[in-house]
């Protein structure tokens, strides 16, 4: 699998500019974790499910971001950060913008082996989207994980329920990153220039703040059925990241999630590629 490499190798590089004149790798008022992680899912699931490599090569599927869903059943809406869709009958007055120009607009870092496993895939595009056919929610908890846990459960439950409200046959897809470090720099608490003064260090109760989370993540309801409610998968991904500049690196495991777990990165790129097979194959 690529994603997890590329998710911590691009939110390596610090490009989020602040007010007081620091530039971050991770900020809580910024999406760029969360495009950044989309984009790497979505790579390695086109790498991994071929009818939907074939779906996008005939051009019957295009994607979409922060796509608003409504809840029918509540009417309440959301904007889940990527879809995949059937495109609506005005395609051609669509975007020209690719998943291949994605990559530099998120500034998404990769290497030759994986520039060139982009370069063999074919060109999904955005398009107005139509009939929804998998939906992803990608949000981090990277600091203070006790006030970041019932926040984070809220935000992802909404989430599914309006995508199962909205198009019960759409893959509802929950993902996590989830960071192990025992020290974060977080902005809120730095409202000033950093380079100024030293910065003032978050303290995290390490391994418990990631049980914590991950608790609250396998609480999050999972269906096994279109009729049932619930996300069809949920991963996570546990890093290590400071958020001072230093590489931000995959976490060992323990704290990180085995292989076998059911919230691991690899189980649910693979469970998402079956749905679809399972789902779409007569398309």
């Amino acid at each position: 699998m690529y994603g997890p490499e590329i998710i911590v190798r691009s939110l390596s590089r610090a490009r989020i500019a602040d007010q007081y004149g620091n530039t971050w790798q991770y900020h809580p008022q910024s999406d760029r974790h969360s495009k950044i992680a989309c984009w790497a899912i979505l790579f390695d699931l086109l790498v991994r499910c071929p009818l939907l490599r074939r779906h996008v090569e005939e051009g019957t599927v295009g994607f979409g971001i922060n796509h608003t869903m409504t809840d029918f059943s509540s009417d309440r809406q959301k904007d889940l950060d990527l879809v995949i869709s059937i495109p609506r009958s005005e395609q051609g007055k669509g975007e020209k913008i690719t998943f291949t120009d994605l990559a530099t607009q998120f500034e998404v870092s990769l290497t030759e082996e994986e520039q060139t496993a982009l370069g063999g895939l074919p060109k999904l595009r955005r398009q107005p989207v139509g009939d929804v056919l998998l939906a992803l929610e990608a949000k981090a908890a990277m600091g203070a994980h006790v006030r970041a846990g019932p926040r984070l459960y809220d935000e992802l439950t909404s989430a599914w329920q309006c995508i199962n409200g909205s198009a019960p046959q759409a893959i509802a897809v929950g993902f996590g990153m989830v960071n192990a470090s025992a020290e974060f720099v977080s902005p809120k608490m730095n409202k000033f220039n950093v380079s100024e003064r030293a910065p003032t260090i978050g303290y995290e109760a390490q391994p418990n703040g990631v049980s914590r989370i991950l608790g609250r993540f396998r609480s999050l309801r999972v269906r096994g059925h279109v009729s049932e409610r619930g996300y069809d998968a949920v991963g996570v991904l546990t890093v290590i990241a400071r958020n001072d500049g230093s590489p931000v690196e995959i976490a060992p495991s323990p704290p990180a999630l085995p292989p076998g777990d059911s919230l691991h990165y690899e189980r649910m790129i693979l469970r998402i590629a079956g749905l679809y097979d399972g789902r779409f194959s007569a398309r």
